[in-house]
């Protein structure tokens, strides 16, 4: 079965030119759940941004199927903090999840059933069925994630990434959205999640970046998330 990658190769990002990311390497293959963990300022949001094509690089490249940092690339899905999207933006549930078909419908195509069904299937992968018809500003946070989770399923996007998407939720939203993504991971997606609870990421994660300004570590949990690299990617700076 093919396996698609994202290649990362000498990626450098600076504000003001002052390094942000730092010459990062890394290759992340789709069919796992990636957290991104670093303490404050380690550059979590801006490698999310940058694999999503929002930000410029000084140095380096992004490559997902052959296609070098494409903003535009409809298999690479970027979901924001919450407090950055504007939930009174007056749409349902489902009305927000055809918005990922309208970049495959080009200028004339109408919508078909194909795209029903797409749409249908997004609503069942993320368990957002019965919720089609309810307006975004309606839903709990964690019904929230999964909406725009389910929108990014009917962009057919491979590459899922989220910006601290646990945050604020209780545990059972916390619990629900941690079953969708390990769902999209089954399916094949490559989900990659910055996040701060370090006692919740072993059992979220399957792999794990360690991140602060450079790269500290990439692999396994299991072998990666030890005392000694936590310790190491939260000390002041790895920077010289």
């Amino acid at each position: 079965m093919h396996t698609h990658r994202l290649l990362i190769r000498d990626l450098t990002v600076s504000y003001h030119r002052i390094p942000a990311l730092h010459h990062l390497n890394l290759e992340l293959e789709c069919g796992h759940c990636v957290g991104l963990i670093g303490p404050n300022g380690a550059g979590k949001t801006t490698l999310l941004k940058a694999l999503a094509g929002l930000v410029k690089f000084e140095t380096g490249s992004v490559v997902f199927e052959g296609h070098e940092n494409c903003r535009h690339d409809r298999g690479i899905a970027y979901l924001p903090q919450r407090e950055a999207v504007d939930w009174d933006f007056p749409t349902t549930v489902r009305g927000l999840i055809e918005m990922g078909r309208y970049a495959s419908l080009g200028t004339w195509r109408t919508f078909s059933a194909e795209d029903t069904r797409i749409v249908d299937q997004a609503l069942a992968v993320t368990n957002l069925q019965g919720l089609g018809e309810r307006q975004i500003n309606a839903l709990s946070g964690g019904q929230q994630q999964r909406a725009f989770l389910a929108r990014a399923w009917a962009q057919q996007a491979h590459v899922y990434l989220l910006d601290e998407p646990f945050n604020g939720l209780d545990k059972n939203a916390q619990d629900d959205l941690a079953v969708t993504l390990r769902q999209l991971t089954q399916d094949g997606k490559l989900v990659v999640v910055s996040h701060h609870n370090l006692q919740t990421a072993a059992s979220l994660f399957d792999q794990v970046i360690l991140l602060n300004g450079e790269l500290v570590a990439f692999g396994p949990t299991a072998q990666v998330f030890t005392k000694e690299r936590i310790e190491e990617t939260f000390s002041t700076s790895v920077m010289t």
